[in-house]
């Protein structure tokens, strides 16, 4: 099945817009492990829809560690995370997108 540049899109827009509604303070925790896999897929399912785009101007996949005592945790902040979401929605080639669902 091939990957739609809108539907890659709309994935990395919604880590915008859901990221975009956390204050200042909580942009700066780090997401737990589902969070960031998530996105590592976004990543290489926008690698995937857009071939063509040099590979040296993607986000690179978010990496985790596992504080001593603790849940395994992404090594990157929710402010990084929305920063790179931009990034992937500017790499893609543009493409109408029609309305939001959901």
């Amino acid at each position: 099945m091939s990957v739609d540049c809108d539907q890659v899109c709309r994935s990395a827009m919604a880590f915008i817009e859901a990221l975009s509604k956390l204050s200042a303070r909580e942009r700066e925790k780090v997401p737990a492990a589902h969070y960031g896999e998530n996105f590592n897929q976004i990543i290489k399912l926008a690698k995937e829809a857009a071939p063509n785009v040099d590979e040296r101007l993607w986000p690179k996949p978010i990496t985790f560690k596992q504080p001593v005592g603790g849940g395994i945790i992404t090594e990157a902040r929710y402010v990084e995370l929305e920063t790179y979401a931009r990034q992937i929605v500017n790499l893609l080639p543009d493409e109408p997108l029609g309305p939001m669902v959901g």
